[in-house]
């Protein structure tokens, strides 16, 4: 596992855990094992050049797959050890029954 490394002189807040998966077919049947699972998600966020208030007619491949195949996890500082450890077994259930 990797997290976000911060960028100069700042401490990290990890405010969201992020998760790619490699094919963007994955992340909405991945989301709704979770949900199963009594573990909420949320997809990325949209690119601004899709968004109503920044539309713009271009193709920007990079924002466009990040957002296609990225969600969410839950993180928050009440997050217990255990609760941890579910959502990732969860997600490699997941992975495991999805991909054999």
């Amino acid at each position: 596992m990797r997290t976000h490394e911060p960028v100069g002189p700042v401490d990290h807040s990890f405010w969201m855990c992020s998760l790619l998966v490699d094919d963007p077919t994955q992340r909405d049947p991945l989301r709704t094992y979770l949900a199963e699972q009594e573990i909420e998600t949320r997809p990325f966020f949209p690119p601004a050049h899709f968004m109503p208030h920044c539309r713009a007619n271009i193709i920007l491949p990079v924002a466009e797959s990040l957002s296609s195949r990225g969600i969410n996890l839950p993180s928050y500082p009440g997050l217990t050890p255990e609760q941890l450890e579910r959502i990732c077994d969860a997600v490699s259930s997941f992975f495991r029954s999805h991909l054999t």
